[in-house]
């Protein structure tokens, strides 16, 4: 096989990519990139790289020519559901170019996503129960210990560096199409230093909730929350934002829910804290007539909270992994990689309320297992010695044509 020469397009506000470029520059490979604004080229400091600077409708055709000139093998790129990745990757298919996705893990905290073609509703993972025991029953144990840390700050500095130069230099490429939406960063930034200042004081409320929880033995369930703007909620699942799924939960549960049970909602910790969610749940309980069942938290243990949960409802979170983990039943609201049969329950969720479905423990094992040797690599984004462990891990691994190879010959769910 020879070297393969890879495009490197959009990643995350880190040094990530350039790692990776690093490590396959080593190993032979040609590589370069498009950048598609400023913080593109701010975090690339590898060989080669081209700015795109055209009408989005002209991009698909500047990247065939791109790809045929520079005889581009492979793609590696942060979000499949980005405005330009989504029409790069067509094209890619369309000449025979391997497509590879990396992304935070289904799997925390040190495990990064490395994937053919896509993820989560277009990850080529098997949906099988009998394939996945089947593929998983030669692979050694995982340790799920964590090994590797990523340092907040490196996070939210190098996230602030990125968004603040795309406001303020936004002009140097005028046609630019952002792929998802996210407060102003004026608005988002601060917001996010508030909550934090008050983390102890929401920390202690969350605590305060779950003692009376557990000490008087109250049965509840668990609505985990995700961003409004994640692509889990925007692409791969039938909403397009955070508030109707909410609404869906709550009418469910105030309809169909036993009349002892309580529903606890998590917020999100990412959350900036400029929508009001807390108002917004109970003014949704009052309409629905649970407003002294429903319990919102912002922090607190979540192990603990799923421990003693009768069960998860979610939209796509790896939440749901880490119940299924804790023998929690779960109830997924969108196109998660664990909407699985034996896995999460797959009937709808005003019976859920009453009759959740617990999964299969050696389900889940073997779920795991295959999950972390054939979907991932363990690491980070920003902190060494993680950074450079996934970098060299998802360099060799294109290298020899390892992503995801077990699972070429599934097609991808709805195809």
């Amino acid at each position: 096989m020879d070297s393969p020469r890879v495009l490197f397009l959009q990643g995350l506000a880190s040094p990530f990519f350039n790692r990776v470029a690093d490590y396959l520059v080593e190993r032979g490979c040609y590589v370069d990139a498009i950048f598609f604004c400023l913080p593109d080229r701010l975090f690339w400091h590898g060989p080669n790289g081209m700015p795109y600077k055209g009408p989005f409708d002209r991009w698909g055709d500047f990247f065939d020519a791109y790809v045929r000139e520079h005889r581009i093998t492979d793609i590696l790129l942060v979000g499949e559901q980005r405005t330009y990745h989504k029409v790069a990757i067509e094209r890619a298919k369309a000449a025979g170019v391997r497509v590879h996705v990396t992304d935070n893990g289904y799997l925390r905290p040190d495990w990064l996503i490395l994937e053919r073609d896509g993820t989560n509703a277009n990850s080529r993972f098997p949906r099988d129960p009998e394939q996945i025991r089947k593929q998983a029953a030669d692979l050694p144990p995982v340790d799920l210990r964590p090994r590797y840390h990523d340092a907040f700050w490196k996070l939210a500095v190098m996230d602030m560096l990125y968004h603040f130069t795309l406001a303020f230099f936004g002009f140097t490429y005028p046609h630019y199409r952002r792929s998802y939406r996210r407060d102003n960063p004026f608005l988002h930034y601060p917001a996010i230093g508030l909550r934090l200042l008050k983390k102890h004081w929401l920390e202690r409320q969350a605590q305060q909730v779950m003692q009376r929880l557990v000490e008087q033995k109250i049965p509840y369930f668990l609505y985990a929350m995700q961003l409004e703007h994640d692509f889990s909620i925007v692409s791969y699942s039938p909403f397009d934002g955070l508030e109707q799924p909410t609404e869906v939960i709550i009418r469910s549960f105030a309809e169909h829910a036993p009349r002892d049970v309580e529903l606890l909602v998590k917020l999100h910790p990412l959350d900036t804290g400029i929508k009001n969610w807390r108002r917004i749940i109970e003014r949704l309980g009052e309409r629905y007539g649970v407003a002294s069942r429903l319990l919102f938290v912002d922090g607190g243990d979540l192990d603990a909270m799923i421990h003693d949960a009768c069960g998860v409802v979610t939209v796509n979170s790896t939440v749901g992994i880490r119940a299924l983990q804790l023998g929690c039943p779960v109830k997924n609201l969108g196109q998660a990689i664990y909407d699985i049969e034996g896995l999460s329950h797959q009937g709808d969720l005003d019976a859920f309320w009453r009759h959740p479905a617990a999964p299969a423990g050696t389900l889940v094992d073997d779920f795991i297992k295959l999950m972390a040797h054939k979907v991932h690599v363990r690491g980070g984004y920003y902190s060494e010695p993680g950074l450079s462990a996934a970098a060299r891990e998802t360099a060799e691994r294109i290298c020899s044509d390892k992503v995801g190879e077990v699972f070429i010959s599934h097609p991808t769910p709805g195809s």
